[in-house]
C-alpha cells in the first residue's frame, strides 16, 4: 500500500503476488472490496484485509473453492462477499446489472473491460482480447466522469506498471466500452456494479 505522488496519502491495496498469494490472479474482485472499505475507513481495516476477504471468498457458505480454481468471482458471488464483508459496519450490497451512471458512488465496484479502461486512458492502444473482465472501486465521480481505483494497473510515463493500485478516469464518452465484460467462463456482463450503502 502506498499513497501516489500527487500527495494524496489514502493508502489502498494492490493486486499483487505479496497480498494474494497463489490468488493473485483472480483476486481483482476481493482486493477491490477490501480499497472500497479503505475509502469508507471501515471498522474491519487492517493491513490482512484483501487476505481476510480471499478466505472468506473461499470458505463456506461463500464457495467451498479458491479462487485460483474458479474462472474469476461472478456478480452474485461478489455481492455476496461485499454483503458479508461490509456487515459489520452495516453496509448492505446489491447488484446491479445494467446499473445507471447515476446509481453509481464511491466504494461502488464495477466490473469493467480492462484493456478498453487501459485505452480510455489514451496514448498506447491495445488489442482486444477474447476474455476481459475486470473489477475496479468507484473512488469520485463528477458529472463528466468516473475515477476509478484500479488494484493491478497505474499509468508510468506512457505505458502502465502492473502489480501497482493506480488511479484512472473512465469519461462518459468512454463508459459504454469500458463497461462491458466477456468473463473466461464465457458469460457476459454489461454496466455491472456491486452497489454499497449503509
Amino acid at each position: 500500500m502506498s499513497g501516489n505522488k500527487n500527495g494524496d496519502q489514502r493508502k489502498y491495496f494492490s493486486q499483487n503476488r505479496e497480498t494474494c498469494g497463489d490468488d493473485v490472479d483472480k483476486a481483482c474482485g476481493p482486493v477491490s472490496l477490501a480499497n472500497s472499505l479503505v475509502l469508507r475507513a471501515s471498522s474491519m481495516w487492517s493491513p490482512c484485509l484483501p487476505g481476510h476477504i480471499l478466505d472468506m471468498a473461499s470458505t463456506p457458505p461463500l464457495h467451498h473453492r479458491r479462487l485460483r480454481d474458479r474462472p474469476g468471482i461472478s456478480p452474485s458471488e461478489l455481492c455476496a462477499l461485499s454483503a458479508a464483508a461490509g456487515q459489520s459496519d452495516g453496509l448492505q450490497a446489491t447488484l446491479r446489472e445494467p446499473c445507471k451512471f447515476s446509481e453509481l458512488a464511491a466504494g461502488d465496484l464495477m466490473y469493467v473491460n480492462s484493456i478498453a479502461l487501459k485505452n480510455a486512458q489514451g496514448g498506447v492502444q491495445f488489442e482486444d482480447a477474447e476474455h476481459d473482465s475486470h473489477i475496479v472501486m468507484v473512488e469520485s465521480i463528477d458529472s463528466t466522469s468516473i475515477i476509478v481505483i484500479n488494484p493491478d494497473c497505474r499509468r508510468s510515463g506512457s505505458g502502465f506498471r502492473h502489480d501497482l493500485w493506480g488511479r484512472m478516469r473512465i469519461s462518459q464518452l468512454h463508459l459504454d466500452q469500458v463497461w462491458m465484460t466477456t468473463r473466461v467462463d464465457g458469460t457476459r456482463t454489461c454496466k455491472a456494479a456491486v452497489i454499497l450503502r449503509s
